[in-house]
């Protein structure tokens, strides 16, 4: 269940001279390119360049002026990337519609019941968590049964879409 995608041949070495080409592609197969942090010359900003070329958007989270490392994000948010300051502020610039629909069902509760749980893996890790009820990853990911690092990717993707809150700890509980 996934792919390998690689303009070179297989068995082909990990040459940093081809890291350019690499980013290329990830920038072709992603939505968006989120930086966040890039010192003033990176394969990051060269990313962030590719993505500008295929017209896909391009998102940075600020950092601290005096730090190396927020140069290059700071740097794309003033030519114009989308500033970053909460996970929503990624959905908001690439999926507005599904923000938009999550709104619509909010204040209607025959809309809320119809929403049930996103679909795939992360419906099913989101219904293996018990309701109002702090959960750890590593216990979401046992109820789910499942490697903990695919139910740390699923965990993001159900912050992301608001249907999970991450605490402290690092736990998550469901959003009502």
């Amino acid at each position: 269940r996934g792919a390998v995608v690689s303009e070179f041949p297989c068995g082909w070495a990990a040459l940093a001279r081809n890291f350019p080409v690499r980013n290329r592609v990830i920038a072709a197969l992603a939505a968006g390119t989120l930086v966040v942090e890039a010192a003033a010359r990176s394969g990051s900003l060269l990313t962030a360049r590719h993505a500008l070329e295929l017209g896909r958007e391009v998102l940075a989270v600020p950092g601290r002026i005096f730090d190396e490392k927020a140069l290059g994000p700071n740097s794309l948010l003033r030519d114009g990337a989308c500033l970053v300051r909460h996970p929503r502020d990624v959905l908001e610039a690439l999926w507005p519609e599904l923000l938009a629909q999550r709104a619509g069902a909010a204040g209607d509760a025959a809309a809320e019941t119809c929403r049930g749980v996103p679909p795939g893996p992360a419906g099913e890790l989101l219904a293996a968590m018990p309701p109002a009820e702090e959960i750890a990853a590593e216990a979401a990911a046992a109820r789910a049964r499942r490697p903990v690092e695919r139910a740390l990717a699923e965990l993001l993707e159900l912050e992301l879409g608001g249907w999970v809150r991450r605490l402290p700890g690092p736990l998550y509980v469901r959003v009502p």
